[in-house]
Formats: structure tokens, C-alpha cells, sequence
């Protein structure tokens, strides 16, 4: 029986906005890399078969880490991991800064987001065709919209499943299309001091 094994793993810290720079889309900050040096250690003996990643700066230096463990793999940009907005939350316990965020999404993002995260999970996460082991590198929004998916949470969920930097989510595909949900947010290759939200 054919079974496909995606890990999923979301960026290390970068250098943006919260960190005092004006890039949007920076490279991984000195922690970071530290975050995706670790990770790629853990990583290592595992049996993945492509590494895809988002084109955004921060995914891809992520990937390039693990690469290092795997050689003979090629990184495989991939736009539909980029980062998206799956719904505006409902959660009316959201605090007023978050609620502030999200009152400025215009609803073409949105929509957006809706069409590429339908695709990118008709791409990767329909039933298996053969035994697979994939590792996409992503972000934060993207995987916590994933595991809302695979519990066939709404939409609006994805905002209860956060996820640290650098860390490991899997699942499992079967050639019936059942998925399961093996860990998400991982991140026990992370000292308490390294672990990081933003």
C-alpha cells in the first residue's frame, strides 16, 4: 500500500520588521541559522526524497541547511508554499493587535490565499501514488492551515495551531487519502533558548 510522508517545516527566525529591519523578506538571522542548523542535524537520517521550498528568502536558506545533510537532493522552489492569509479568524479572543492585523487584509488577499492553498492541497496532499518522502519548507500560516485541513477544522481555525521556527510537523498520506497528523510544531532539536515564535 502506497504511503507519502511530508514533513513540513516552517522557516527559521529572520530578519524583518519585529527585528528592527525594514526587509519584509530578510535572510535568516545568526539564531535562525543556528535553528536550521539544528534542524537539518535531525533531519539527517531521515529517508526524504525532494526538498521543496517557498521562493521567500527565509524558506530557502532553511532548505539550503538541510540540504547539507542531503547531498544528493536538489532544492525545488515551489510558489504555492509561499506564505498566505487562509481566512480572516473568528476567534473572538483574539487580542486587539491581532484584530488590528487582521482589519487590514483587503479581501483580494484572501481570496488569493483560498485559491493557492486549494491547489497546494491538490498538489501534495491528495491520495498517494507511491511511497514518497517529502520535506516542504514553508511558513507559519501555511502549516497551521494544513493541520486545521487534516481535521476538517473551518477554515478560520488555522489561527489555533501556531508553530515555533524551525519546527517539524508530519503526516502521512495513504493511497485511500487517509491522512494522519504524526507531530506538529516539533521542536524538541531546539534548546529552550532557541525556541522562537517571531
Amino acid at each position: 500500500m502506497a504511503t507519502r510522508t511530508i514533513y513540513l517545516v516552517r522557516h527559521g527566525q529572520y530578519y524583518n520588521q519585529a527585528l528592527a529591519s525594514a526587509m519584509p523578506d530578510g535572510s535568516l538571522s545568526k539564531l535562525g541559522q543556528q535553528q536550521a542548523q539544528a534542524l537539518a542535524t535531525r533531519l539527517a537520517a531521515l529517508p526524504i526524497e525532494h526538498i521543496l521550498h517557498s521562493p521567500s528568502i527565509r524558506a530557502r536558506e532553511t532548505a539550503a541547511w538541510i540540504q547539507q545533510q542531503h547531498p544528493r537532493l536538489q532544492l525545488q522552489p515551489e510558489p504555492l508554499l509561499l506564505e498566505l492569509i487562509p481566512s480572516i479568524p473568528s476567534e473572538p479572543a483574539l487580542s486587539e493587535s491581532t484584530q488590528a492585523f487582521f482589519a487590514q487584509i483587503e479581501p483580494p488577499l484572501i481570496d488569493a490565499s483560498a485559491a493557492q492553498f486549494a491547489q497546494l492541497w491538490q498538489r501534495y496532499f491528495g491520495p498517494a501514488q507511491t511511497d514518497d518522502h517529502m520535506l516542504l519548507v514553508s511558513h507559519g500560516n501555511l502549516i497551521s492551515a494544513v493541520v486545521a485541513a487534516i481535521f476538517g477544522a473551518a477554515s478560520t481555525h488555522w489561527i489555533n495551531a501556531d508553530i515555533q521556527h524551525c519546527g517539524l510537523t508530519e503526516l502521512t498520506i495513504t493511497a485511500q487519502g487517509w491522512r494522519r497528523l504524526i507531530r506538529h510544531g516539533d521542536v524538541g532539536h531546539l534548546p529552550l533558548a532557541q525556541q522562537t515564535f517571531v
